[in-house]
């Protein structure tokens, strides 16, 4: 197995999070993707695949800005998740 514990549940969690707030599902099925692959032993793929998140700009997964999506979020709130959430996964994945 590639990645351990953390890795794969938070690239998980991330990737929940943006499926319920509206991202783009081409973001979703690559974090879904990266989460099987992590299961797998191979980390040239994985780390292939982290590639397309590394960058920033027009288009890119930062430039994602998730929805409120369930009645007790404030957009304040979903802001403050997303950065956290990303923080967090970013922090893991530079682990590999």
């Amino acid at each position: 197995m590639v990645g351990d514990r953390g890795q794969i549940q938070t690239t998980k969690a991330l990737a929940k999070f943006c499926a319920e707030h509206q991202c783009p599902p081409g973001w979703v099925s690559r974090l879904n993707e990266i989460a099987q692959l992590l299961e797998q032993d191979d980390k040239k793929i994985v780390q292939s695949r982290l590639k397309m998140f590394k960058g920033g700009g027009m288009g890119s997964f930062i430039d994602i800005w998730p929805e409120v999506a369930f009645e007790h979020e404030t957009s304040e709130y979903i802001e403050v998740v997303w950065w956290a959430l990303l923080g967090h996964w970013r922090s893991q994945m530079d682990r590999l």
